[in-house]
């Protein structure tokens, strides 16, 4: 009887660890019945492409959205995604053919492993409301406007081996009290305005590639604490 009880303890101690362990995607359902217009609060895989009038999904509540290589197409307005919340995470898809691209009003967020393309005004916005410590890693941003825009008063963003190409702006820009924030491996290039801006801001900036841009490739009018390599 003791023999059993310990395999009993052992088998639970390892399902609690392989919990720990899990990755973030694999915490998602996958669901038919989301739609164009839907709040998501609850970790969701989208499992069809997504063709969009409007606005596209909204994601709140601390919620994972794994895309799952799923498409959100628009047609030329509103926004693909909404990022609300804390902690809430989008990642791994494609989002195209909006105003804006992905919009990111959120405390903790995540935007990863995303392909962000032909969007009318922004491929990527961070608002500065609510926004602070948020990540944008891994995505390929090209074709937009503007690539990735962080608001005035954003803080402590992160913004982190991005792809920024061909978009009819600046690559990446911060302007105005993006304090904190920090720009490392980030390829920015083709863009038809500079590869990156920041100004009035403290920021760290290391390890960027900016080439073959419209205008420069670092613009920059920083704080005198700001640091810059690359």
């Amino acid at each position: 009887m003791r023999r059993k009880t310990l395999l009993a303890g052992s088998v639970a101690l390892l399902a609690l660890v392989a919990a720990a362990v899990m990755p973030a995607a694999a915490r998602s359902h996958g669901s038919l019945s989301v739609a164009c217009g839907d709040v998501i609060t609850t970790d969701t895989a989208l499992v069809r492409n997504l063709t969009c009038s409007g606005d596209g999904l909204t994601v709140t509540n601390g919620a994972l959205l794994d895309l799952h290589g799923q498409r959100i197409r628009g047609s030329g307005v509103g926004r693909g995604v909404t990022v609300l919340g804390s902690g809430t995470v989008v990642t791994t898809g494609v989002v195209s053919g909006f105003d804006t691209g992905v919009y990111v009003d959120s405390n903790g967020a995540r935007v990863e492993d995303l392909v962000v393309k032909n969007n009318q005004s922004y491929g990527i916005y961070l608002d500065g409301f609510h926004g602070v410590s948020d990540i944008v890693q891994r995505n390929v941003v090209e074709g937009n406007g503007t690539g990735i825009r962080l608001a005035p008063a954003i803080r402590l963003v992160q913004i982190l081996d991005n792809r920024v190409r061909e978009n009819q702006g600046d690559g990446i820009a911060a302007t105005n009290q993006a304090d904190g924030a920090r720009f490392e491996r980030n390829h920015s290039s083709r863009n038809g305005g500079n590869g990156l801006v920041v100004s009035d801001s403290v920021a760290t900036i290391l390890d960027n590639r900016l080439n073959r841009n419209g205008l420069d490739g670092l613009r920059r009018t920083t704080a005198p604490s700001s640091r810059h390599r690359g």
